[in-house]
């Protein structure tokens, strides 16, 4: 008596070893152990000479030889077992997203990846800065427009120099007037183009000089009482200028900007800092936490040990983004040093930690601005490692609210002085 009469199910066929032998799942490419492939019509191969029959299995090919080989017939090669699923797909494009984050202009549709850099981590939402400014023509502008560049910009027929900025996303674009903005800002063909553009990511710092509001009168032809208030956006690559016409519209360029900058490289930093490198820099933290509870002074191997733990993206400078996680990781250890039960470990002691900066990360980015900016000597954005060797001390103790210990050279005496 069959088990279907009791109801059962019959015996299943095996799974696993792939689809049975029937002729139209039949490999259709062999290979040759030379590596030359043919088709499954073809029994003898065209480079060695070799036979080949139906159902022989080819194991002996060649590493070296297989990867000559296309990806179609090795998907489809008989020591392979059964046909890969692979077999036969075409490719096909799923989305086009740009490489580098790009302007909010209507000639990106696609802006899934810039947008995620520029809301990622935010510390303080931006809004698209924009207005009539006058293009810096004064002759200390400095790094600002020239007489030249006013002729290639065009302006040298315009009295007042002004022209219309925008802060899009990461970029500074001047552009002539608000109607060639709104044209030209869907990049439509023939559409009018920007006057200058810069990268708002290689800035470090925006300065303010103020000046005397006066009221718009058209018989009034000196620019510096049309726009007292100047602008100073200083870059990697040089100095942006441009003048404000009224004082309450200083904080929002300056804000904005700075906001930007503060975005940036603080979650230009966050992004390459890893659990490993955390792990191995807190026994640093919690030793210079140490040093400025007890007023001890540091020496220059420490100091450039302490220099070297916090240079995240090994530039062998630091920027404010590096100098904010020094400040906070600091902090975290004078809790930890202090036995508190919520500091007891790196994460929650940084965790904690934050609580004690009234504004959060804007108020570290200001303590973190200010340490660079009385450490950089140079005045390029960056703190080498001599100069934190010799005012990092003094600076860290007047960051976190302590007495000065040190923070000059140290003297031979001190403890991990370099002889």
């Amino acid at each position: 008596m069959s088990f279907e009469a009791h109801g059962g199910y019959g015996p299943s066929a095996p799974v696993g070893f792939g689809p049975p032998p029937r002729a139209e799942h039949a490999h259709p490419h062999w290979v040759c152990v030379c590596g030359e492939y043919h088709s499954p019509t073809e029994h003898l191969c065209r480079k060695c000479g070799k036979r080949h029959d139906y159902g022989d299995v080819i194991k002996n090919i060649a590493m070296e030889k297989q990867m000559n080989l296309p990806q179609y017939v090795l998907d489809t090669m008989e020591n392979d077992g059964p046909i890969s699923v692979a077999y036969q797909f075409q490719p096909h494009v799923i989305g086009i997203r740009p490489e580098r984050p790009s302007p909010a202009t209507g000639q990106y549709p696609y802006r899934y990846d810039a947008k995620a850099l520029e809301n990622w981590g935010k510390i303080r939402s931006h809004e698209e800065i924009e207005g009539y400014v006058q293009a810096s023509v004064d002759a200390d502008a400095g790094s600002g427009i020239s007489e030249d560049g006013l002729k290639r910009l065009h302006l040298d027929k315009r009295e007042d120099s002004i022209v219309y900025m925008v802060v899009s996303g990461w970029a500074l674009m001047m552009w002539r007037t608000k109607e060639d903005y709104n044209r030209g800002v869907n990049g439509a063909r023939n559409a009018p183009r920007p006057l200058g553009w810069w990268d708002l990511r290689k800035a470090f710092d925006v300065h303010v000089e103020q000046g005397t509001d006066v009221k718009w009168r058209p018989w009034m032809r000196d620019e510096v009482e049309r726009c007292p208030h100047r602008l100073a956006v200083l870059t990697n690559e040089g100095v942006v200028y441009f003048r404000v016409a009224f004082t309450e519209d200083v904080h929002i360029w300056y804000n904005g900007i700075r906001g930007l900058i503060r975005d940036y490289h603080y979650n230009f930093i966050k992004s390459r800092d890893t659990k490993h490198h955390q792990q191995k820099r807190w026994p640093c933290a919690i030793g210079l936490a140490e040093c400025l509870q007890r007023g001890l002074p540091m020496g220059e191997r420490a100091m450039a040990s302490a220099f070297h733990c916090y240079d995240l993206d090994y530039n062998c400078i630091l920027g404010v983004g590096e100098i904010m996680v020094m400040i906070q990781e600091i902090e975290a250890g004078i809790r930890h040093n202090s036995g508190l039960a919520e500091a007891k470990g790196r994460d929650e002691a940084v965790e904690s930690g934050i609580s004690m900066f009234e504004g959060g990360l804007n108020e570290v980015f200001e303590m973190a601005m200010k340490f660079r900016n009385a450490c950089d000597k140079d005045g390029n954005g960056q703190v080498r490692v001599d100069e934190f060797m010799a005012y990092g001390q003094a600076l860290l103790c007047d960051a976190m609210g302590f007495p000065p210990s040190g923070g000059h050279l140290s003297d031979a005496g001190d403890a991990c002085v370099i002889a």
